[in-house]
Order: C-alpha cells, then sequence, then structure tokens
C-alpha cells in the first residue's frame, strides 16, 4: 500500500502477512512522519501580536512608550492602509474613543489620527516643569539603582535636555541628557553610606559617567543583598539553639561541638551523681538507676541465694 499524501513516495514493506499489520505499518508512517513534520510547522508560528491600549490622562513618557508598542504592532501584523486606521481606532478605550468621535476626527491618514490621539490623550507640561520634578526625584527604599536611572531616563526624555551649538556655521544639535541623568541619580541614591563610597570614587576618577555609576551600585546592592542573606541565616540558627536545652546541662543549647561545649557546658568535665559518667548533671542523667542502687540490689539478691 502506497501512502495517501501525493507528496510522500513511502510504500509499505513486502510480504507483510496480514491485512491488519499492513494497515498498522502504513499508520506508524503517518504518525512518525506526517504529523510530526505538522507538529513542527505548527510549533514555529510565532505568537499574534497584541493590540496595544491607550487611554486618556496619559504623561508624556507613557505616550512615547504607547507609540513603540503601536509600531512593533503595525510592523508585526503588517498593517497597512485603512486596516492600520481601523486598528487605531480599536486602540482607544471607550472614553478616548468617545472624544475622538465627539471631535469630528474623520481621516484616513494614521500618522494624522495618532497626532490627534495624543492632543486628546496626553496632558502636556512645560519643559521647565519636567525638569524641576527631574532634579527632585529620589530613590525608593526598595527601589534598585537600576530602575531608579530608568525612571530619571523617562523624565528626563520630556525635558528637551539640548541645545544647538554656539560656533557660527553649525547646525548640530548637543544633547546633554546622559551628563544630568548621572547627575541625579547620584543625588537621589537613598543610601548615604553607599553614595558617600560612591562620591569617593568620583573624585578617585574610577567613576565617570552613568554607566560607571550604575556598575558600583549594582555590585554594593549584590554586595548588601548577599550579607544580608548570611546574616538572616545566623540569626535563624541562633534562635534554633535558643529553643532547644542542652542534654548535658539542661540549660541553653550550646552546640554539638565539643569545642563549644568544653567552652561553655557547665557539666563539661564534671561527674553525674546518679551514674557516675562525665559530662553531665544528674538532673538530665538517662540511666534508670545510679551504681550505688545497682551494688545494693546485687547484694541482696546473693543474701537471698546463700539463705535459700
Amino acid at each position: 500500500m502506497q501512502c495517501s499524501s501525493t507528496s510522500c513516495d513511502f510504500v509499505t514493506p513486502e510480504n507483510i502477512p496480514t491485512y491488519e499489520l499492513l494497515i498498522r505499518s502504513l499508520e506508524i508512517h503517518v504518525q512518525t512522519v506526517h504529523q510530526a513534520s505538522q507538529n513542527l510547522t505548527h510549533g514555529s508560528k510565532t505568537e499574534k501580536p497584541k493590540r496595544p491600549s491607550v487611554t486618556t490622562g496619559l504623561s508624556e513618557s507613557e505616550w512615547t512608550f504607547f507609540v513603540n508598542k503601536w509600531e512593533r504592532y503595525v510592523r508585526q501584523a503588517k498593517l497597512e492602509g485603512q486596516h492600520m486606521v481601523d486598528e487605531l481606532w480599536t486602540c482607544m478605550d471607550s472614553e478616548l474613543e468617545k472624544l475622538a468621535f465627539g471631535d469630528n476626527v474623520a481621516t484616513n491618514d494614521p500618522t494624522v489620527l495618532l497626532q490627534k490621539i495624543k492632543s486628546l490623550a496626553v496632558t502636556t507640561l512645560h519643559p521647565s516643569i519636567h525638569v524641576v520634578n527631574l532634579h527632585q526625584m529620589k530613590q525608593n527604599q526598595d527601589e534598585s539603582s537600576k530602575a531608579f536611572s530608568t525612571r530619571v531616563r523617562s523624565t528626563a526624555a520630556n525635558c528637551n535636555l539640548q541645545k544647538p551649538c554656539t560656533k557660527d556655521g553649525c547646525s548640530e544639535v548637543v544633547s546633554y541628557i546622559e551628563e544630568t541623568c548621572y547627575h541625579v541619580v547620584m543625588s537621589g541614591l537613598a543610601d548615604q553610606d553607599m553614595k558617600d563610597r560612591a562620591l569617593t570614587q568620583a573624585m578617585l576618577g574610577v567613576i565617570k559617567d552613568l554607566p560607571s555609576l550604575l556598575n558600583f551600585t549594582t555590585a554594593e546592592e549584590s554586595a548588601k543583598v548577599t550579607v544580608k542573606t548570611e546574616v538572616g541565616a545566623v540569626n535563624q540558627n541562633r534562635k534554633t539553639l535558643q529553643g532547644r536545652k542542652c542534654g548535658y546541662c539542661g540549660g541553653r543549647q550550646h552546640g554539638e561541638y565539643n569545642k563549644l561545649r568544653s567552652a561553655q557546658c557547665k557539666a563539661y568535665g564534671g561527674k553525674c551523681n546518679k551514674c557516675q559518667k562525665p559530662n553531665h548533671f544528674a538532673s538530665v542523667c538517662n540511666s534508670s538507676k545510679s551504681p550505688i542502687a545497682k551494688k545494693h540490689s546485687n547484694s541482696a539478691a546473693i543474701q537471698e541465694d546463700v539463705l535459700t
């Protein structure tokens, strides 16, 4: 029998004795060749892109983030023409869509529609306000220095931190956003001790810019987390030992090592009054009878045998 697929030349082997075995041979071929190739084809497909959403009351940095997501969505979904305009309308939530509809937004140009959505959704502030907010930024207690730097960069992007070259005939625009972010992150570090060490390294020339500053603070934060974990483990071990009692003196646990016991255990070096064995007190002795009691018991048994 030949495979039913038109693109396959497979034929079952000769001399198969029964029809059932012939069908089984063909089924094994289909499962191992055709279904495996189908699963491989399905597994190679990329996930359907998720449409971004936009609402009212956005900041300028949030709008920039939406535009970036929209451009990637257009590229992945291969949108163009009227289809792109329709998808852009779908990105708006109900409130923003009503505002756009009430503002008589009717255009087939996605660029014009995107600008109109920005005018309705974004609360535009003067760059001076962003500059003031930028220089007042501080790192949160539970925030890493890299996350703080990202927040600083996001705010600095709205501050228009650039200016044209003052040299005659030069039209180049010079940006000073990196230097500003470096100073803001340095001054906004929450850990004062780490900030002092960073300033010292900056004076020595080790820290020169924002990347080198983040390398230093990240290393400091990693070391701090490691030390905190080790201290927590030691404290937990102490709590565990405090909850136990020493099996030799009955007091607080000293540890399992003989060196610790010899230095801290009061029973170490002494003799039990109950069993006469060393290094423990009679109050924690596990012997049922003392040697003296055993001696009297043995003597009584001997006397009884003699009388008998």
